[in-house]
């Protein structure tokens, strides 16, 4: 009877470590982005795999403008091979988090004395890896390039609605340029 209150106690020390933990380790990451004024940073990748960085500015039915090295540029979608944007990778804190906390879901599954226990810790453990490896928000884009994709391209852009002539004109006047 005393093992069995011992034991007891030392599963709800167990359940209030987790939670703990789990609520602390929760509330020093987090996934929102802060707003700003400009376009996303991006890397294009074109079909000869030559790179370009810079600041994504519109999204075109044929092209994506792309601001590289203080010059506007414009890409055909017929000679994108990738788009990548950058700044929105979840994955270093999620290992972060749920990696800890499956380690210590591991430790618990070895020392539960019931076989129930062992099973619910050992579906935790496998519900964190998975959560893990299930990926990033959907920020590359492949070849072809479909429009819901040009959507959530455009959702990045600086000028997500696009631009007037005049104003296009007064960008290029603003970078030295006159045309792409």
């Amino acid at each position: 009877m005393i093992f069995f209150k011992i034991s007891n106690y030392f599963f709800k020390l167990q359940i209030f470590i987790i939670v703990s933990l789990s609520l602390f380790l929760s509330s020093c990451t987090s996934s929102v982005q802060v707003l700003k004024p400009g376009g996303d940073s991006a890397q294009i990748i074109l079909i000869n795999n030559s790179k370009y960085n810079g600041e994504l500015l519109s999204v075109r039915d044929r092209s994506i403008i792309l601001l590289h090295e203080n010059k506007i540029a414009e890409f055909p979608l017929s000679e994108i091979d990738k788009v990548h944007i950058e700044g929105y990778s979840l994955l270093q804190k999620k290992s972060l988090v749920l990696g800890t906390l499956s380690i210590m879901d591991i430790f618990f599954l070895y020392s539960s004395p019931t076989t129930t226990m062992k099973v619910i810790y050992g579906m935790l453990a496998i519900g964190k890896l998975t959560t893990i490896l299930g990926g990033d928000p959907e920020v590359v884009f492949t070849t072809p390039l479909f429009w819901k994709d040009l959507d959530k391209v455009r959702l990045h852009c600086r000028f997500p609605q696009g631009l007037e002539p005049e104003q296009w004109d007064q960008l290029f006047q603003f970078y030295g340029q006159s045309e792409f």
